[in-house]
């Protein structure tokens, strides 16, 4: 029977709203997913996605030697970011192709429900540097909708005009 442990990811936060897996290559098939974690901020300080890069996946140790040895690194800081989306369950994907999976996410909600941001909604996605502890994930526009709070990646594709020659298995 699989033995679970408990595990302090990061103490100390003051806020916390949005916490997934995420597997930081597109391929992966041996690594532990990492994981994507924020809060939603305030209007005085922005919210910071961070990696946490999961030690199991990374590691040849010892399971009980690696409890609590999470590293974290930020990727950005947004203005009440609501929904993320990491695959085609989730909000990210290998979106350059690249090997690595991007993260997508929208910010600028507003501070609630009742106090939504008419120019806000913004989505963005940040391109995977391809290396962990680098810090420097690149942020792409692609679009805003007042009131923006879930997202989904897919493959979108015309085949029936022969638009785009993809095969998928």
């Amino acid at each position: 029977m699989q033995q679970f442990l408990k595990q302090t990811i990061e103490s100390g936060r003051t806020d916390g709203y949005w916490i997934e897996a995420f597997p930081f290559k597109a391929d992966n098939k041996v690594e532990a997913p990492d994981l994507i974690g924020y809060g939603l901020g305030t209007k005085d300080l922005n919210s910071k996605i961070k990696l946490f890069s999961n030690p199991y996946g990374h590691s040849g140790g010892n399971r009980q030697d690696l409890i609590n040895t999470w590293k974290s690194e930020v990727i950005t800081e947004l203005e009440f970011p609501v929904a993320m989306r990491a695959h085609e369950i989730f909000s990210y994907a290998d979106i350059t192709s690249n090997g690595f999976n991007d993260l997508v996410i929208c910010d600028q909600y507003g501070p609630s429900m009742n106090d939504l941001w008419a120019d806000g909604g913004r989505v963005l996605w940040f391109e995977n540097p391809g290396v962990r502890g680098d810090g420097k994930w690149t942020e792409h526009y692609i679009g805003k909708s007042a009131g923006m709070h879930r997202l989904k990646t897919g493959r979108f594709i015309w085949r029936s005009l022969g638009c785009f020659n993809h095969s998928t298995t």
